[in-house]
């Protein structure tokens, strides 16, 4: 299934007014023509949106941080199996855009494609998951990008499967060690431990395992903090220093946002409990973003409101306040009673995007962009050097201080692991032609084999 995607741009008319926090991206207008409720994310500096018609899908792509986006075009707009395809997510994972496509009306009905070329070409990625009532169709899953270059994709009924972006098929992994009724809720990353968030509270002893050697094994943490009966339903990370969790609408304190700054093992609480008036059986709070010492979350739906309820804190240790949402459209009062908005947060460099009713907004709250761990873009040269690359079987290594350096393959098995000492190393190896991941002081870098 292709489009043509056009090299014409439309360019972009700013609807928000001066001194606005958010800015209308116009997005929806040139996919659709007109306001629309859009997917939307982004890989590196690409964003893809994604906005239903009444002739099929279109999407639109910027590849200038939302500055300026292409016309309008048709998307999976032939039948599959005799079905109209419906698109029900979309992700940026590494340099891909991954969505999943239901056929006619049922959910169970799942096929997930990725793009590399900006949506002219999407390849159908099923292989490893796990099957529906119908084996030509898998289950539904989330899909979230993890360090190193590999991705997750996983649900609370069956798991999770793992897959290195140069793999194709996707390979089953528990994270939990007793497994039955231990499924997964969500994923993050801090350097090279990777969090698996499980559908389960504190007395079954397994909310959180963690594994750092690319998902082969996994280990439960041992926390503390956490109010007791606390039934946990998002985690997210800055992929730095700081862990934020957030509570399911059932439990002991729901919709409490809590955060980790020793590595998920002691929790403390925040105050967004404050800002939230549960006069509806059905809010939550949801929408987690972190980057830096910046944190978003949303609480909805909350009687009266007329645009989502935006709760950020920007200061080391966390302290919410109500963010400025001038520049977003305003709806009557309690509109938002029972479908409120998706944000769907997403930032490229100092730019903060969401999601809303009728397009894609952006804001610059004040961080910088920085974004550590996401693939293999960020190398291993503020630690140390390593010549010559692709090596047949040695090469000399110039690190900045003592360490372990292991070397991975692209299935994440150990296959050289070596302690260094600083300055020079000859790192002498017998392993197969092939590409690998060099791993030193939670940093990554690709190594090529050829003799």
């Amino acid at each position: 299934m292709k489009h043509l995607y056009t090299t014409f741009l439309l360019s972009l008319i700013t609807l928000s007014g001066y001194g606005q926090a958010w800015s209308r991206t116009n997005a929806s207008i040139a996919a659709t023509g007109t306001d629309a409720r859009m997917f939307a994310a982004n890989a590196g500096d690409t964003i893809m949106g994604i906005a239903p018609t009444q002739q099929g899908y279109k999407l639109t792509v910027s590849t200038d941080k939302g500055a300026t986006w292409s016309n309008g075009q048709a998307i999976f707009d032939t039948l599959i199996d005799g079905y109209t395809p419906e698109i029900s997510a979309l992700w940026g994972i590494h340099d891909r855009f991954y969505v999943n496509i239901n056929l006619f009306n049922s959910t169970y009905y799942n096929i997930y494609f990725y793009s590399e070329d900006l949506g002219n070409t999407w390849i159908a990625d099923t292989a490893g998951l796990s099957r529906s009532f119908n084996p030509a169709y898998v289950n539904p899953v989330e899909i979230s990008a993890l360090s190193g270059g590999y991705m997750v994709a996983y649900n609370s009924t069956q798991g999770a499967y793992f897959k290195h972006i140069s793999n194709s098929r996707w390979v089953h992994k528990p994270t939990s060690s007793s497994f039955t009724g231990i499924y997964n809720l969500d994923f993050t990353y801090i350097g090279n431990t990777w969090y698996a968030l499980n559908n389960a509270n504190q007395s079954t002893g397994e909310v959180i395992n963690t594994s750092t050697d690319f998902g082969q094994t996994w280990t439960t943490l041992s926390i503390s903090g956490l109010p007791t009966g606390f039934a946990p339903y998002n985690l997210v990370s800055n992929h730095n220093d700081k862990l934020f969790l957030s509570g399911s609408i059932a439990g002991s304190d729901a919709n409490q946002l809590y955060y980790s700054i020793d590595n998920g093992s002691t929790w403390d609480s925040t105050n967004t409990a404050a800002f939230g008036q549960y006069n509806f059986a059905s809010v939550y709070l949801r929408d987690l973003f972190a980057i830096e010492d910046y944190v978003f979350a949303t609480f909805f739906p909350t009687q009266g409101d007329t645009v989502s309820r935006v709760l950020s804190s920007s200061t080391a240790v966390p302290n919410f306040s109500l963010a400025d949402v001038s520049g977003l459209p305003v709806y009557p009062a309690n509109q938002f009673m029972l479908g409120p908005p998706t944000l769907n947060y997403f930032n490229i460099d100092n730019i903060l995007f969401i999601t809303y009713a009728d397009d894609i907004y952006s804001s610059t709250p004040g961080f910088t962009g920085t974004n550590p761990g996401i693939g293999l873009a960020e190398s291993l040269a503020d630690e140390l050097e390593f010549y010559p690359n692709p090596a047949s079987d040695k090469f000399v290594l110039d690190a900045q201080e003592e360490g372990e350096l292991v070397i991975f393959d692209l299935k994440g098995t150990i296959v050289y692991r070596q302690q260094v000492t600083t300055g020079e190393n000859v790192i002498s190896f017998d392993i197969p032609n092939g590409i690998y991941i060099l791993s030193f002081d939670n940093r990554f870098d690709r190594l090529v084999v050829s003799k």
